[in-house]
């Protein structure tokens, strides 16, 4: 990144003149004509595009990187949630088999403390285990 600035600061500096006499003395000669660029702009176009090329081709490998951890991270989220539902679903069925036992762990109880009661209050066929027992 750093380098493809360079490059275009010096593409720029050449083409305004900015680096002085220095490198202008060492800078080849251009032609008269003002349709004809400088050779050392062409080359510093052709070392942006260079550096250019290089990062896009790095910004492409990174976003396909990007884009994969992406898929594999919705693909694991989903995971998670199918399997939360599933876990809540089996909460939800056992919670409703629990209430089925106790209500009918409550019925069993008023039958048999109805026998019992009855048992107590003189119906003695009522009052023997087979009696008792869940119908």
């Amino acid at each position: 990144m750093k380098t493809m600035l360079l490059a275009f600061c010096a593409s720029a500096m050449l083409a305004t003149g900015g680096f002085g006499a220095a490198l202008a003395a060492d800078a080849p000669a251009a032609p008269s004509t003002t349709a004809a660029a400088p050779p050392a702009l062409s080359d510093a176009d052709r070392t942006t595009a260079a550096l250019n090329a290089a990062v896009t081709k790095r910004n492409d490998e990174v976003r396909a990187r990007n884009d994969k951890a992406k898929a594999e991270f919705e693909a694991e989220q989903a995971a998670y949630k199918a399997a939360q539902a599933k876990y809540e679903a089996q909460v939800r069925a056992t919670k409703a088999a629990a209430a089925k036992a106790e209500r009918q762990h409550a019925q069993n109880m008023a039958a048999w403390e109805a026998q019992v009661a009855a048992c107590k209050a003189g119906d003695y066929a009522r009052c023997g285990p087979e009696a008792a027992g869940p119908k």
